[in-house]
């Protein structure tokens, strides 16, 4: 699928006939590049071993080495979504973003995605390899493992970007999310119709459609790691709790008063956190993307298709690489 990112390196020889007119040229570095730096889709030779699984444990130096701007963008999943992550790096990749890591929740991706060049971490779990129903104990569990994620990786002081692997990028979300440097989370929604036209916030008064986990972004502050960890908690204690019911629980105990006048932030959940919600018009579900009659303006971010059937969801993902 991704052939067109394996560059061949050919060298004509000169003709014997003809004084040859040589060059310098560059000798190639023989020091090893670490797996975590190497430049995504370069693939490590397949004349040397995979390393440890231990070298894939989650760390702060593990995600040192793929921050840029102080943001690490994080996705993850299972072998069943390996189409889906890979055209998600391929989206960011072509964007020019290299600030990425996946989560490998069983070792068949993880060494799948080694061995193509995609910076990877183990996240430990041994999923089952098969596709996770919606709504099955295997799903849950995956929420859980979201929520964890992001509590572990808030405390080594980068701004998160966690998205679900069911949606592609279209343009580069992180210059759009830094004018709000004051949030302590930006979420999306299940809005359906947009409360604004513009690239403003969207009106959290006039938000009634759930705050979507499918994409957020979180700033290491103090409010947001108190959230992450009651959420965390919240889930881990009854297992029947789905994770984005919870998250808006959590987060919906208050909500306002407005941060200020302009910004669009709000504070919510213990009163000390500025919420802001990501506009549905550019930062849309499937249904508000390819099922509204919403005028869209060639201005969106993304499209998530977590609430389309799995058969179209596959279809729109596979078109879209």
């Amino acid at each position: 699928m991704h052939d067109n990112v394996l560059h061949m390196l050919t060298e004509q020889a000169p003709n014997v006939s003809e004084p040859a007119i040589v060059q310098a040229v560059p000798t190639p570095s023989l020091e090893p590049r670490s797996m975590s730096t190497r430049p995504i889709w370069e693939a490590p030779l397949h004349t040397k071993k995979m390393p440890a699984l231990k070298k894939f444990r989650l760390s702060k130096e593990l995600v040192q080495e793929r921050v840029k701007d102080n943001v690490i963008i994080v996705t993850f999943g299972n072998y069943a979504f390996m189409d889906f992550i890979l055209t998600w790096v391929k989206h960011l990749t072509d964007l020019g973003l290299s600030n990425l890591l996946i989560g490998a929740m069983d070792t068949k991706l993880l060494e799948a995605l080694y061995w193509k060049g995609v910076p990877v971490f183990d996240m430990g779990s041994h999923m089952s390899t098969i596709d996770v129903g919606w709504g099955s104990p295997t799903f849950h569990k995956m929420g859980r493992e979201k929520v964890i994620l992001i509590d572990s990786i808030l405390p080594y002081g980068y701004e998160l970007l966690m998205c679900d692997t069911d949606m592609v990028w279209l343009k580069d979300p992180l210059p759009y999310l830094a004018r709000y440097p004051e949030a302590d989370v930006l979420t999306s929604s299940d809005q359906v119709v947009p409360t604004v036209t513009d690239d403003r916030l969207d009106i959290w008064q006039q938000v009634g459609a759930a705050y979507n986990i499918g994409i957020f972004q979180w700033r290491p502050t103090d409010a947001a790691k108190r959230l992450a960890k009651e959420w965390k908690d919240m889930l881990l204690a009854d297992e029947k709790i789905w994770d984005q019911n919870g998250f808006n629980d959590l987060v919906r105990k208050q909500l306002g008063p407005p941060v200020d006048g302009e910004s669009g932030l709000v504070y919510a959940f213990d009163g000390n956190l500025k919420l802001g919600v990501l506009p549905a018009s550019i930062f849309c579900s499937g249904h508000t993307y390819f099922a509204t009659s919403f005028e869209f303006q060639s201005k969106e971010f993304k499209v998530d298709t977590s609430l389309l059937k799995p058969e179209l969801k596959f279809s729109i993902i596979k078109k879209t690489k």
